[in-house]
C-alpha cells in the first residue's frame, strides 16, 4: 500500500451511469489525456466547486440538484 496525502489535489467527482456510482479523477498535470480513478470510500469529503459552469437550482417543487447552468445548456 502507497498512501499520500489528497489535501490540495484538485480533481473530479464524476458519476458513471453504467455503474452507479461516483468516483474521483485526478487529471495528469503534463498530459490531461491520463488520468487515475480513485473509488471513493470516505464517507465525508469536503467539496468546493469553482465552475461557473455549475448551479445550485431549486425547483418549483422544492427539490434541489447540481447541474449545468441555464447558460451552458442554453436556456437564458
Amino acid at each position: 500500500m502507497k498512501e499520500k496525502k489528497a489535501k490540495g489535489t484538485k480533481g473530479f467527482l464524476l458519476y458513471s451511469p453504467t455503474n452507479l456510482r461516483y468516483f474521483f479523477r485526478v487529471y495528469n498535470k503534463k498530459n490531461p489525456r491520463k488520468f487515475k480513478d480513485y473509488d471513493i470510500r470516505a464517507e465525508e469529503v469536503k467539496i468546493e466547486l469553482l465552475s461557473n459552469f455549475n448551479s445550485l437550482i431549486t425547483n418549483d417543487d422544492g427539490s434541489r440538484v447540481l447541474d449545468f447552468s441555464s447558460k451552458v445548456l442554453g436556456k437564458d
